[in-house]
């Protein structure tokens, strides 16, 4: 379903209340009623050089997170900002300002074209241009600062809770260490770039493209968007970061340029695959509101978010669409052009931005992938139960823990970001690791060889120490490949049926697969 935000100026959301309920309607400036013409979130890094929007998106995000915590509407309890700074500018760029305001919409972070943190976000001061002129301020998309510092109930008796602000991979201080959280994203970029269009152009139904614990239509691809979630958010809050903990991660701003380019990629993939949604499923652990083991549809109330102020609450099928919130994304203008043609528009930015001709960032560590290179595709699909990594590599794996996550040999990491309650799965790309071993071709009998002599794991909790993989019964990966046959720059792959692979597992046992075995499917 599309991800709601509670942000209201500065994140696209406006709420009309009345007592008791808070409607969550959408920003409507700018938007064309007629056509369905409305503003664009866009990534970060163009959006910080777009001049009058970003000065206001900044400073309403630096008013909002100075609200009083006590404030139901503060950023900490869950803001027509915008607006209301736009008017204190002088009349000679009021006008500006004020324009910028009305088409205002929340930025997003495409963390697989550029896997790097944005600069933006590594900066403790920032300047820009004031109502008072051209100022440095302290960036609130660097941290939070905490006002007064949480205390059990509102936090968990966790180390965060006595940091005085959010922070990034800290030292032993409780400082933000950006470099650390660039070297782990980089180090996972062709794995994340590359598991994303494999998920992007081949899973084609809703359950499985969306989370991890479902397995209905996986067909033996575990690949879905809610591991590559869980992922950044590993890889940006690391060890006793804020963002690594779930029901602390939306204190650290960074936590919203993610999720709307979630939302952002669930919508491109909505266009591609516009008849597939969300089935009747059985909800097993239950919601603060849902009982356990009850059945939700696109029907169920999506609580606490109302769709009026009589108390009507959204639905599966009310947030199926950014129209309804008056925003969209630069690969979506949907107005005045056919779903099929849409469609095919779409399928062409993905493969210009996510596939194998895509020419590589210099900051980029993983070998540009070819075309002929992409003939085979290559992954490790896994599943497990618990909340923890379970790291692959190609290569020696150094002695020590702290270095896994950066290490050169790394192939990618599954990551459970929380206590599971079933069996989770998920999918780690293998082949741009591969592509840097200069092979003759990527067919099996080069590969296949290859990854039985060097194919190595480990199990680590988040506190980065190493786990018995023997009290891990649940863990089961496999090694799996299938052809990929390229066709037009409209057009998704052609792929061929998924391939298991024991002979490059089978000195990996218990947890790796064996002949005879099945993946949970």
């Amino acid at each position: 379903m599309i991800t709601l935000y509670w942000l209201c100026a500065v994140l696209a959301f406006a709420f009309s209340h009345t007592s008791y309920a808070f409607a969550v309607t959408g920003l409507q400036g700018g938007v064309n009623a007629s056509t369905g013409e409305r503003p664009i979130r866009q990534e970060i890094s163009t959006f910080q050089y777009a001049g009058a929007a970003f000065d206001l998106y900044i400073l309403a995000l630096q008013q909002f997170v100075q609200q009083d915590q006590a404030d139901p509407f503060s950023f900490y309890q869950i803001a027509e900002l915008a607006q209301q700074i736009a008017s204190t500018y002088p009349e000679s760029s009021k006008a500006t300002y004020q324009s910028a305001a009305s088409t205002l919409r929340i930025p997003y972070w495409d963390w697989a074209l550029d896997t790097n943190m944005p600069d933006v976000t590594n900066q403790p001061m920032i300047n820009i241009n004031t109502p008072n002129g051209s100022q440095f301020i302290a960036n609130p998309l660097y941290n939070y600062t905490f006002h007064p510092l949480p205390s059990p109930p509102d936090f968990p008796n966790v180390k965060q809770g006595k940091y005085p602000n959010t922070v990034r991979y800290p030292d032993d201080e409780g400082r933000s260490q950006p470099s650390l959280a660039n070297a782990a994203l980089n180090r996972n970029a062709g794995g994340i770039r590359a598991t994303l269009y494999n998920l992007l152009t081949s899973v084609q139904t809703y359950a499985a493209f969306s989370n991890t614990g479902s397995n209905d239509g996986r067909t033996n691809s575990y690949n879905n968007l809610e591991n590559l979630h869980n992922a950044i958010h590993i890889l940006v809050g690391g060890n006793l970061g804020h963002m690594q903990y779930i029901s602390l991660s939306s204190f650290d701003p960074v936590f919203f340029l993610h999720h709307a380019n979630v939302d952002r990629l669930f919508a491109m993939w909505q266009a591609v695959y516009a008849d597939t949604y969300l089935t009747a499923q059985v909800d097993v652990a239950g919601t603060y509101t849902n009982a356990p083991g009850a059945s939700e549809d696109v029907t169920t109330a999506l609580t606490p978010f109302h769709l009026d102020d009589s108390g009507t609450f959204h639905t599966s099928n009310t947030t199926r669409s950014t129209r309804a919130f008056g925003y969209t994304y630069p690969e979506l203008l949907d107005w005045n052009i056919s779903p099929n043609l849409l469609a095919y528009d779409v399928r062409g930015h993905i493969n210009n931005l996510y596939g194998p001709k895509i020419v590589a960032s210099k900051r980029r560590s993983e070998a540009q992938l070819t075309v002929a290179e992409m003939s085979h595709d290559y992954s490790i699909n896994v599943v497990v139960n618990g909340g923890m990594y379970v790291r692959f590599f190609l290569g020696s794996i150094p002695q020590q823990e702290n270095l896994w996550s950066t290490a050169s040999s790394l192939v990618g990491s599954h990551i459970i970001n929380g206590p599971s309650r079933g069996l989770v799965f998920g999918q780690i790309a293998l082949t741009p690791k591969l592509t840097t071993y200069n092979l003759p071709t990527l067919g099996p009998e080069t590969v296949i060889p290859l990854v039985q002599e060097t194919l190595k794991y480990r199990v680590q909790s988040f506190g980065g120490r190493s786990v018995d993989v023997n009290v891990v019964p649940s863990l089961k990966f496999a090694v799996v490949s299938r052809n990929v046959t390229h066709l037009g720059p409209n057009e998704f792959p052609a792929y061929g049926p998924l391939v298991t692979y024991t002979d490059a597992t089978k000195f990996l046992g218990p947890h790796g697969l064996q002949e005879g075995e099945s993946m949970p499917a």
